[in-house]
């Protein structure tokens, strides 16, 4: 079986939701089976070209194997089964998780103006790079299991909106008593009338709104980029 006939096989599978680490070590075993019913027919003395005609025959046609593979439930891959969990709520209450855990322990450890800097730092991250690094990660890895990116893109954007409608400040003075953080949401209020909230403003929405698209834009950009260098090789 040639190289182009495995790299084809291949994308079928990952097509069909077989997960890639299956994928590689199912193209090997067949690439060995081959490989040793070619040496079995040379042995028997038929040409190059008859010993691999009947290596092919042996093996089964691309839709045979396909169906093999497919008819083992543990080769799935739980992304391609799961997709809105796996891309989209999961990504979602990971990052939620993830700065409502770092906020709270940074919370319990500002005690001066020094710490009180990093935490600061801290949530910068969380709202303005992590979700670029979890867009981009999360359409990679749909990518590479050839998943529709609806998914991905609609996670991706949920912790856009989310992340990029925070507005974290900062203000350093000499005394922790004169130090200050805070951190809130121009989104929440549109949807909860809570006084703690503050009021609804549209426009410093906006100003969130436009910091979500230009995370997306720093995920698709780079990711597009790239996979059309994957496709052209």
């Amino acid at each position: 079986m040639q190289p182009q006939q495995l790299s084809l096989l291949g994308e079928q599978l990952l097509r069909s939701g077989v997960a890639p680490r299956h994928v590689r070590r199912y193209l090997r075993e067949l690439r060995d089976h081959y490989d040793d019913a070619v040496r079995d027919e040379l042995k028997k003395g038929a040409s190059q070209a008859a010993a691999e005609e009947t290596a092919a025959i042996r093996l089964g046609d691309s839709e045979r194997l396909i169906q093999s593979a497919l008819a083992r439930p543990e080769l799935q891959s739980r992304l391609a089964r799961y997709p809105g969990l796996a891309f989209g709520a999961g990504p979602v209450l990971l990052w939620v998780v993830l700065f409502v855990s770092v906020f709270l322990l940074f919370a319990e450890l500002a005690l001066s103006t020094e710490r009180m800097s990093v935490m600061y730092g801290a949530m910068i991250f969380f709202a303005r790079v992590a979700p670029v690094v979890l867009a981009l990660g999360l359409l990679v890895i749909a990518f590479r299991q050839r998943l529709p990116l609806l998914w991905p893109i609609v996670g991706s954007a949920i912790v856009a909106v989310l992340a990029g409608t925070l507005n974290i400040t900062f203000w350093p003075a000499p005394s922790v008593a004169e130090s200050g953080l805070g951190i809130s949401s121009s989104l929440l209020p549109f949807f909860f009338d809570a006084p703690f909230l503050g009021p609804a403003q549209p426009g410093v929405l906006a100003q969130g709104l436009m910091r979500a698209l230009l995370t997306m834009a720093l995920a698709l950009v780079p990711f597009t980029i790239w996979r059309r260098r994957q496709n052209l090789g």
